[in-house]
Parts: C-alpha cells; structure tokens; sequence
C-alpha cells in the first residue's frame, strides 16, 4: 500500500520519475504506466494530480530550471574561479541525476512537451552559455587571461569537459572520483589560459 502524500509532494515525485525516465531511458518510455511504476503509484492517480503529460513536462521544466539556478556561484573576486566552480557545480547535478544531460542535449524533452518545451529548453541552454561566455569575457577584459586565447574556443572546451567527464563516470572509465577528476581537468584548463 502507497503512503498518501500531499499533492505538492505528489507532484514533485511524479515531475522527478518523468524526469528520470526521459533522461536515462528516452521519450519512448515517457508513458503513464512507466511513471506510476517508478512512483508506486496506479496509472489513474497520476491524473488526480496532472491534467496531461503536457503538464507533467511543464513540471520537469520548473524542476530542471531550478536545479540548474542552483549550479550558479555566488558572486567571486576572480571570473576564472567563479566560472571553474560553475563548472564543478554543473558537473556533481550531472552525475548525481544522469537524466539532466540527455534532457539538455537531446530534444527528447521538447518532443514529450507542448509548443512552450522548445523556447524553455532554448532558455536553458542559452543561460548555461551566457554564463559560461560572460565569466570568460569579464576573465579577459580584466587582464586574467592570455591575450592570445580565443574566449569561444575555450567556451567549447568547457561545454565538452562537463559533457565528456559526465560521460566517462557514466561509462566508468575513470580510475578516481568524479569531482577529483573534473577539479583536475579544470585547474588544468584553467591554468593553461591564465595569465
């Protein structure tokens, strides 16, 4: 027999497993009865609780754009540091919650949802990048990195360490802790355009 929970905590369990299922297993097992398994629930009650799947996806959304709100440093003397511990916090939600990635790399997510899916992933994306281009540029306008450093070549660097590092952990291919691994993959990067 279910615990009776509150339909806010309800809802928060139904927006996770469907954020779970989507990451890591794909659209195709975006049903209503792969939910309700993964919650404990019966197939019905996720109805009590949400009109459609369209809602469900709107949930995932306002759930993954909080998550991602959470990765953003405070407010640091040094760009670089900032943008590094942007990095490392990006990567420890990653791999502790493996469906983030291939919700934001993928479109599985936009597919599943309504005509607001695709501009709110967009937003995801853009802010992620935003980020990581400010932090560099504000690193370069005060002097801190080389002068002969592309700032959009090393912005895709660090896009592709957050997704390569996530993958190898996943793969099991590293020999060490994932955030031993990324601080020294990021020092590493890092250092290597500082000033």
């Amino acid at each position: 027999m279910t615990n009776r929970q509150s339909t806010k905590e309800r809802r928060e369990q139904i927006a996770e497993a469907a954020m779970k299922i989507i990451g890591e297993k794909g659209l195709r097992a975006f049903t209503v009865a792969q939910i309700a398994q993964e919650v404990g629930i019966k197939d019905g009650t996720i109805f009590r609780h949400f009109k459609n799947k369209d809602e469900i996806v709107d949930t995932v959304l306002d759930r993954l754009e909080e998550v991602l709100a959470a990765t953003v440093p405070p407010e640091n003397e040094d760009p670089l540091e900032r943008l590094a511990q942007f990095v490392k916090n990006r990567i420890a939600v990653v791999a502790s919650q493996p469906g983030i990635q291939a919700l934001l790399v993928t479109d599985d997510l936009v597919h599943a949802g309504g005509h607001g899916s695709l501009a709110r992933v967009g937003k995801m994306r853009k802010v992620s990048h935003q980020f990581i281009h400010g932090r560099l540029h504000e690193a370069k306008e005060r002097g801190l990195i080389r002068p002969e450093v592309r700032v959009e070549d090393i912005a895709v660097l660090l896009h592709g360490t957050i997704i390569g590092l996530v993958f190898m952990s996943k793969s099991g291919i590293l020999d060490e802790p994932l955030s031993q691994r990324a601080g020294q993959v990021l020092d590493t990067l890092i250092s290597s355009i500082r000033r």
